[in-house]
């Protein structure tokens, strides 16, 4: 088995950015939220056409996702008038 060492990415999730596409990341994650907040649109996989489930992240909150899930993000009007 190859094992890759441990990555953090950032993103920074702006108020004048209205649209974040379907995306996985091929890899097992696990997100912190560490300011605000966003919504999350959810499907188990990228190529699912259920509709999708939405999740609410707010300051603190630990996500953990399989490689395969789908999500987009969204800044709910609550966050990104703050």
């Amino acid at each position: 088995m190859t094992r890759t060492a441990p990555r953090c990415f950032f993103h920074l999730t702006m108020p004048g950015v209205r649209y974040v596409p379907w995306h996985d990341h091929g890899f097992d994650n696990t997100s912190v939220v560490i300011s605000r907040g966003y919504d999350e649109l959810w499907r188990p996989s990228y190529w699912c056409d259920d509709k999708p489930i939405v999740r609410r992240f707010r300051k603190g909150d630990m996500i953990f996702r399989d490689a395969q899930e789908a999500h987009r993000l969204v800044l709910p009007p609550d966050i990104s008038t703050q």
